[in-house]
């Protein structure tokens, strides 16, 4: 499965998330392949999000230790990070130094906005397991309205 952005999962849900009453049968078979879709898609972001976590973690490390200079000169090359030696954070302001760090902030927006695009699509994942409810409903609804016209 290909990365979806945020725009793409709305549409594909935009396309999925009517009940046509006319066929409600043909719609109650097709809640398990609904499902299926939408879980992969999900296993998908999540399983990008969770090394998205781990990536920032071992990135914030690096930014400590770039801020309490304790980089050698090759750590920093391979980072591509520049470092003139001027800067040397105390450990009690390094939190600082990393909140306001461009990179850093950055990273994190990434991260949430990730973090968002897995919630809606769980809620999607919520609506398509609630959805034999709501068959069920409208048949009921059908077959009350159907027997006062007989």
């Amino acid at each position: 499965m290909t990365k979806m952005n945020m725009q793409e999962i709305i549409d594909e849900w935009d396309k999925d998330c009517g009940i046509d009453t006319s066929r409600l049968d043909t719609e109650a078979a097709d809640i398990p392949s609904l499902h299926n879709k939408y879980m992969k898609i999900w296993h998908e972001e999540r399983v990008r999000y969770l090394g998205m976590n781990t990536s920032m973690r071992k990135f914030l490390v690096n930014k400590r230790r770039f801020y309490l200079g304790d980089m050698d000169r090759d750590e920093l090359d391979t980072l591509g990070w520049e470092y003139d030696g001027s800067l040397k954070a105390i450990k009690s302001n390094v939190d600082k130094y990393i909140e306001r760090d461009d990179e850093v902030i950055e990273r994190q927006q990434t991260m949430e906005f990730q973090e968002q695009k897995n919630k809606f699509i769980e809620g999607i994942l919520k609506s398509i397991n609630n959805r034999s409810y709501a068959i069920g409903h409208a048949i009921a609804f059908q077959k009350f309205t159907h027997q006062g016209l007989e």
